[in-house]
């Protein structure tokens, strides 16, 4: 429970790297709404080029088909690997279908899907992500280290340096970019309190993975 609560607030650091980088509806791509009573901003006097901009910057949720595609290329999990709930039943398909986008027509009756993310598919999402980096770090325990090889699984400590080399390259498999220095600046102070090797590659996994830049487009 520590670890996850503290990856938690990794990840609303990393977060808050990138505030004002999206938008959703009217708000423009700085994240700051139109101000009130100027002609400039006016759904009439708004130029094709700043409409392009706008439409750019609409969040779109990324449903469970894309989620899980991402996540197992990502981090090089077979698909049916990646969350499996009591051994048996998967995450993705059948348990957190429903809010992480999804429907079944012919077990469940449910023939529409979800317009929009509800109150649990942050947990549903959590849900994935973690089972999936457990997997990805047993996996790498076992053979040879594909993903988390910039520290030994093992290791009492993290350095900073160290840490912002794998966060590096987690932010390049989750989100195909190279994080800022801001990113990295959380990513080393936080290496201090992660604890040993296995939990801060949980820690900076489950952080990037659960990224709003990993969950919309």
């Amino acid at each position: 429970m520590r670890i996850i609560v503290t990856a938690l607030f990794l990840g609303l650091s990393l977060g808050a790297c990138t505030k004002g980088k999206f938008s959703l509806g009217n708000r423009t791509a700085k994240n700051e709404p139109a101000a009130a009573g100027d002609p400039q901003n006016s759904e009439s006097e708004t130029t094709s080029e700043e409409r392009k901009v706008m439409a750019k910057s609409t969040l779109v949720w990324k449903r469970y088909r894309s989620l899980e595609s991402g996540v197992a290329a990502a981090l090089n999990v077979p698909k049916e690997q990646l969350c499996v709930e009591a051994g048996q039943h998967s995450c993705i398909d059948k348990v957190h279908l429903t809010v992480l986008g999804g429907n079944e027509p012919f077990d469940n009756g449910q023939y529409e899907r979800a317009d929009a993310p509800s109150v649990l598919t942050a947990l549903a999402v959590d849900r994935v992500i973690i089972s999936a980096c457990n997997t990805r770090i047993a996996m790498d325990k076992a053979g040879t280290a594909e993903v988390f090889k910039h520290f030994a699984l093992s290791s009492a400590s993290v350095t900073a340096e160290q840490a912002r080399a794998q966060g590096t390259e987690l932010y390049q498999r989750f989100l195909a970019r190279d994080p800022s220095k801001e990113e990295l600046d959380v990513i080393a102070n936080f290496v201090s309190s992660a604890g040993n090797g296995e939990q801060a590659a949980l820690a900076l996994c489950y952080a990037i993975g659960t990224h709003s830049e990993n969950i919309f487009l």
